[in-house]
């Protein structure tokens, strides 16, 4: 219950935010995360906006609320693997700065919280139907956590590279030998558009 009203609270900040935004940035990418027992590393997708304020001249603070679709995969073995579907609100903060007199070149860095609420779980290969639903059932229906990283905005392009820390289970189940415990790394590589 208090993960649902962590999510609400950010959901409002996030939607007051966006009347006051100067930029919109519509974005994808790729994440990758470490929950896996075999030598290949899980991947995901992702894509969704962002709202940026306007960067002052210089060096200069932005704040970036974004609304994120994520998909990320759970590899158990080499027949056995979950693509957990996950709405995800990142409040990012920026801190940059401009090169150059027409603004087209802005390398940054940013931080922030994020919170996530889980619509969507998709199992794939040889699961018994006692491991899939024990695995089901015991799916967490929010996630938090805090994400730091880089970017950089070049003309209408941003690019970043984030590290996320979760701080809670997808889980509680254990299957094969593995407990579902959500992946404390995740990297996430993206490119957007702003307008």
């Amino acid at each position: 219950m208090k993960k649902l009203a962590v999510l609400l609270v950010c959901l409002l900040f996030a939607g007051s935010m966006t009347v006051q935004a100067e930029g919109l940035v519509i974005k994808a990418g790729a994440n990758f995360t470490d929950i896996k027992s075999t030598d290949s590393r899980p991947f995901g997708w992702q894509a969704g906006l962002g709202f940026q304020t306007e960067i002052p001249d210089g060096f200069g603070v932005c704040f970036q609320p974004e609304l994120i679709y994520k998909v990320y995969g759970v590899q158990l073995s080499d027949a056995k693997d979950i693509r957990r579907g996950y709405l995800e609100i990142p409040l990012n903060v920026q801190l940059g700065l401009n090169i150059g007199n027409n603004d087209n070149l802005h390398p940054f860095v940013f931080a922030g919280p994020y919170v996530g609420l889980n619509v969507a779980n998709h199992f794939k290969g040889n699961w018994n139907t006692t491991d899939e639903q024990t695995v089901r059932d015991g799916f967490k229906k929010a996630e938090f956590g805090l994400g730091i990283g880089v970017g950089i905005d070049l003309w209408i392009l941003q690019v970043t590279a984030k590290y996320n820390w979760n701080f809670g289970q997808i889980s509680g189940a254990t299957v094969d030998n593995i407990s579902l415990k959500n992946a404390p790394r995740i990297v996430e590589l993206c490119v957007g558009l702003n307008f």
